[in-house]
């Protein structure tokens, strides 16, 4: 569908550049939005979600509250219509941090001036020029994306300090699939899809990473990365551009990643059963009897894998387990960094030949403590090591190093010795050790599962070991927080965390488990953030305004 001329640049994220947010787009956002929320869509934040994703665009104060105020009529008794008005409320303060965002963005870069485009243009060839006249655009920067402002996005979403928005996670879980839903149907070379990205990647993605959202952060991430290789491509302005050879990267990503998970589009379930089974082959020949379910309705438009389950060791020790399917934009990354695209920061593949991530299959083995973690290593590597279906093998990268272990001294020792006491002549060039001083546990296998199917003979698999302690630390700890990592490792020292923003971080990640993960049907419906609460007194007050206002316009007539 063409996107209509706009009579603004403000930023709308839910429909703005679009002729009409058609039926056929708010039920995918509607799907999506029940895809990733699950059981923590009640039907108050599920009727939110619907107000805000058929809300039209541009509206004025007064017609804004009105809207809203018209969907609230008639609604059954279940509803709690403050807790609907919070959460259309925060989705307002998201879309006003995202603009004040935008606005501090410098405008001779890049991104600055792609992001000061109206939402239904094209980003132009000559946004830019460098000093050959080669013509340059955001998306083909390393990194595309500008840096976040970390503190400030913490504090829309703490209820902690001052300035402090508060704006409820239920609301980042909506907005997230809104936000997703407009990254699939956008025409990537538009503005409105960059500005979706940027608000993704800065302003949702962090926040899923804290909360746990991993399905949502990841099918944020696939589209992003997707779309970020089909404007590399496209760059006929760019003098390096892969014009040429990027539908062949793409049809090679879509290839591999739907022999082992399905067509992109698809919406049929049985899409995922090739994967699930290797995923239970993988654990069960690694650990004993898996039981792993799909972890989101698999009859929407995603197209990664998310599953959750146990498995039970031989030992009767019953294990939590989590599987991801590698998506394309992830892999389209890969691939992008194996052919050098990414001049000065890429990290070409020492083995040429080897074009493919172990990772396809990832999986999670979450242990009780260091204790536990440390018998279920062992002795899954012991069983690698020996045979069967499984074929160890090192990542991309690394030489001969198929099992990593990072910990502790004694940690580490713990597991070399119950491996040497197995197989005293094992090979230990397959084994690195890492000590790690902010006191996150981890270890890895990574390796080849036999499929014993004729078309895809094997899966790439990489299994990591954790404990509920090492994936909080990886959630919130201000060193290890895992999307701090990253961000670090892209954007260096234009990325920081204060011990303010750190505590608040936590603060966040601990209402997720007090109004979400740990409460009753009754109390998740009625929860808001006290700054949630006190914009639904002031939209009542408005409310109030506007009525007596139209009231005595009536009588003046």
């Amino acid at each position: 569908m063409e996107s209509k001329e706009l009579l603004d640049n403000n930023t709308n994220l839910q429909n703005q550049g679009e002729v009409d947010f058609s039926l056929e787009r708010r039920e995918l956002a509607m799907g999506l939005v029940e895809t990733f929320s699950g059981d923590h869509l009640t039907p108050s934040r599920k009727l939110a979600a619907e107000i805000i994703i058929g809300m039209p665009e541009g509206l004025s104060d007064r017609r804004r509250i009105d809207y809203i105020t018209r969907s609230l009529d008639g609604v059954s008794e279940e509803i709690n219509k403050d807790t609907v008005i919070g959460i259309v409320e925060d989705y307002k303060v998201l879309q006003e941090a995202f603009s004040s965002y935008m606005e501090d963005i410098d405008e001779g870069s890049l991104a600055g001036k792609a992001l000061k485009l109206k939402d239904n243009q094209t980003i132009p060839d000559d946004l830019d020029m460098d000093g050959d006249d080669y013509g340059k655009s955001p998306w083909a920067e390393n990194p595309s994306i500008p840096a976040p402002h970390l503190d400030n996005l913490i504090k829309v979403f703490s209820t902690k300090g001052e300035g402090a928005e508060g704006v409820g996670l239920e609301t980042a879980m909506i907005a997230g699939a809104i936000t997703l839903s407009n990254l699939k149907i956008a025409p990537y070379h538009s503005a409105f899809a960059y500005k979706c990205a940027v608000f993704a990647e800065n302003f949702l993605i962090p926040v899923c990473s804290i909360i746990g959202l991993d399905n949502l952060e990841s099918e944020l991430k696939d589209e992003i990365g997707v779309m970020t290789g089909r404007n590399i491509g496209d760059a006929l302005y760019r003098k390096d551009a892969l014009s040429s050879d990027i539908d062949s990267i793409m049809n090679e990503v879509d290839r591999v990643v739907s022999l082992h998970f399905g067509s992109r589009y698809s919406t049929d379930p049985t899409r995922f059963d090739f994967a699930m089974g290797n995923f239970n082959g993988v654990f069960s020949e690694l650990l004993g009897e898996s039981d792993l379910k799909p972890a989101v309705n698999t009859n929407s438009s995603h197209s990664t894998f998310f599953g959750s389950g146990t498995v039970k060791t031989p030992n009767g020790a019953e294990l939590e387990v989590r599987a991801r399917g590698k998506g394309r934009g992830s892999y389209c990354k890969k691939l992008l960094q194996t052919i050098g695209y990414y001049d000065k920061r890429s990290q070409p593949l020492k083995d040429s030949g080897e074009f493919h991530p172990i990772d396809l299959y990832g999986m999670t083995v979450i242990c009780q403590d260091n204790e536990q973690l440390a018998d279920a290593y062992a002795g899954a590597v012991i069983k690698a090591i020996n045979g069967g279906k499984i074929t160890p093998y090192p990542a991309p990268g690394r030489k001969s190093e198929c099992f990593v272990v990072k910990g502790s001294s004694d940690f580490q020792e713990k597991i070399r010795q119950k491996i040497i006491d197995k197989i005293p002549g094992v090979d230990m060039k397959m084994f690195s050790f890492k000590d790690s001083s902010s006191g996150f546990t981890d270890a890895k296998i990574t390796g080849f599962y036999a499929t014993d199917d004729g078309r895809i003979p094997y899966a790439p698999f990489e299994m990591q070991f954790s404990t509920p302690d090492a994936r909080l630390v990886a959630r919130t700890g201000k060193k290890a927080a895992h999307f701090f990592f990253k961000l670090q490792k892209i954007y260096g020292d234009l990325v920081n965390m204060s011990d303010e923003t750190a505590e608040k971080i936590t603060d966040i990640w601990q209402r997720k488990q007090d109004f979400f993960t740990n409460c009753a049907d009754g109390e998740k419906e009625s929860h808001l953030t006290k700054q949630s609460r006190e914009r639904v007194r002031k939209f009542k007050r408005m409310n109030s305004t506007y009525r007596k206002i139209a009231r005595r316009a009536m009588i003046s007539v």
